[in-house]
């Protein structure tokens, strides 16, 4: 069977071409690979400008919002209390 594919000529026959199975299917190992990284790169761009997209949607609100502080008093510790073992045992 003889089908025109420009991967391999025949040597009795220089003006025509044979079917060669191995160079098929590397052709399409390639045509794949390239196909998913196709695929791959769309997923990542749409992914960066989807987290980018958040990032200024964020900037954005921050600056339509301001934000008010107020300031807070810090407790001083407790000062531990000291008890004997008498009164432990008392306890």
């Amino acid at each position: 069977m003889d089908l025109e594919t420009p991967f391999y000529k025949s040597r009795a026959q220089q003006r025509t071409y044979r079917f060669d199975p191995w160079m098929a299917e590397i052709d399409a190992m390639n045509h794949t690979a390239a196909n998913m990284a196709t695929v791959f790169d769309g997923f990542g761009s749409l992914i960066l400008r989807a987290f980018r997209g958040i990032g200024r949607l964020v900037q954005s609100v921050r600056q339509a919002t301001p934000v008010e502080v107020e300031a807070v008093k810090i407790a001083r510790p407790a000062q531990p209390v000291a008890v004997s073992a008498n009164d432990r045992a008392a306890a």
